[in-house]
C-alpha cells in the first residue's frame, strides 16, 4: 500500500509543528489570544479572505399608522472588506557533510535540530514584529494591528488600507482613539477615561457587543494591577492561563502586556471583530485544542535532497492574514503616562 508519508515522516512533521505552534501562540499575544477565543480560521480558496461588513440602517424602518403604505425603498446596507493574503516562508537547509562532521565522539550538538530549532524561534520573532509595525511594508506582509488602529483622531482617520474600504468617505470605518496625555491610568480618573473609551468601542452595554481584551505595555500593566487590587483577579481566563500570559481581568476584558506593544499604548480589542484566517495547504499540520485551532498552522514539508547540492531542504511556509468586520469596535488610549 502506497502511503505519502512514513510513519517516521509524519511523527516529525508533528512534532515540529506542535513546538512551533507552541512557541507562536505562547509568544504572541495577539495570536495567543485569537486562538484561545477560537478566532484563528482555516479558510479554503481566494474568497475566505474577505469580511462582510454590516453598516447603516434599514430605510424602511419606522412608527407610522397600521394602515399607512410601508416603504420599500432598496437600502445599501452590507458591504466587503477586502484583504491581501500575507506569505510567511522559511527554507531548513543543512548540508550531508557537515552532518556528517557533526557526529562522532566530540560532537557538541545535533546539527540538524539546532537548525530546526533557530527556524522556529525566528518565525514566532518575525511574525510577531510584523503584527506590531507602525506600517504594513507591502501586500505580502501581515496588516498590523497598529495600521487596524491608527494613532490619528477618529475624525481625521483617511485611507484605504483597511480592507479596501476608505474611512475618509465612510465615518463608521474609523477605530477610537484618545491622544491626550493621561495622568495614571490606573488611578480613579485614569479608569474612568478607561471606561470611556470600552464604551465608544461597544454598540451597547451589552457583554457580547464590548471589548474583551487589551494589549499594553509591562509599565502601564503593572500601574492598572497595583491600583486596582479590588478589581484585577488572575488567571480569570482559564485558556489563556495556560498558554502561560499574565493578565488581569477589568470591565470584561482580559488585559496581557506585550513587549512589543508601542510606549504609552492601551490598545482596546474585541475578538468578535478580529480573526487570524489562515489558507489551507498541503503539509499543513493543523494544531488543535479540543477542536478549536489554537495557533498559525504552518506548512511544514518533509526534508527531502536539494537538487544540485549535498544538502538536505525543508521548507516552511502559511498564507495568512489579520483581518477585521468592524474597525469601530477597536480603540487605543496613546498617551498614557507609564
Amino acid at each position: 500500500m502506497s502511503v505519502p508519508f512514513t510513519q517516521m515522516a509524519t511523527e516529525a512533521l508533528y512534532y515540529h509543528s506542535k513546538e512551533m505552534a507552541d512557541l507562536i501562540s505562547s509568544q504572541i499575544s495577539i495570536v495567543g489570544v485569537l486562538g484561545a477565543r477560537n478566532r484563528i480560521k482555516i479558510i479554503t480558496g481566494g474568497l475566505g479572505w474577505r469580511e462582510r461588513v454590516f453598516y447603516g440602517t434599514s430605510v424602511n424602518a419606522g412608527h407610522r399608522s397600521p394602515r399607512a403604505a410601508v416603504p420599500t425603498e432598496y437600502g445599501e446596507n452590507m458591504t466587503m472588506a477586502q484583504y491581501d493574503p500575507a506569505f510567511y516562508s522559511d527554507a531548513v537547509v543543512v548540508n550531508k557533510v557537515e552532518v556528517a562532521q557533526a557526529k562522532g565522539e566530540h560532537a557538541l550538538g545535533d546539527l540538524l535540530e539546532d537548525s530546526w530549532t533557530v527556524s522556529k524561534t525566528y518565525a514566532a520573532t518575525k511574525i510577531a514584529t510584523d503584527l506590531w509595525a507602525s506600517s504594513q511594508a507591502n501586500s505580502n506582509y501581515p496588516i498590523p494591528l497598529r495600521v487596524f488602529i491608527p494613532d490619528t483622531a477618529t475624525a481625521s482617520q483617511t485611507g484605504t488600507n483597511r480592507g479596501g474600504i476608505d474611512s475618509s468617505d465612510n465615518s463608521w470605518w474609523r477605530s477610537q482613539y484618545y491622544g491626550d496625555a493621561m495622568a495614571d491610568l490606573g488611578a480613579t480618573a485614569g479608569l474612568r477615561i478607561l471606561q470611556q473609551n470600552v464604551n465608544k468601542c461597544s454598540r451597547s452595554s451589552a457583554k457580547v457587543s464590548k471589548p474583551d481584551f487589551a494589549l499594553t505595555t509591562s509599565a502601564l500593566f503593572s500601574r492598572i494591577a497595583s491600583t486596582m487590587d479590588t478589581n484585577r483577579r488572575y488567571i480569570k481566563d482559564e485558556k489563556i492561563a495556560k498558554l502561560g500570559f499574565e493578565h488581569l481581568e477589568y470591565l470584561g476584558m482580559s488585559i496581557l502586556w506585550d513587549s512589543l506593544c508601542p510606549a504609552k499604548h492601551f490598545y482596546i480589542l474585541n475578538t468578535r471583530k478580529l480573526n487570524i484566517k489562515c489558507l489551507k495547504m498541503p503539509h499543513m499540520q493543523n494544531i488543535n485544542v479540543n477542536e478549536n485551532q489554537y495557533s498559525l498552522p504552518m506548512v511544514i514539508e518533509p526534508m527531502r535532497d536539494d537538487l544540485d547540492t549535498f544538502s538536505y531542504i525543508s521548507l516552511l511556509g502559511l498564507s495568512y492574514q489579520v483581518t477585521c468586520n468592524d474597525v469601530a469596535g477597536l480603540g487605543v488610549l496613546a498617551n498614557c503616562t507609564e
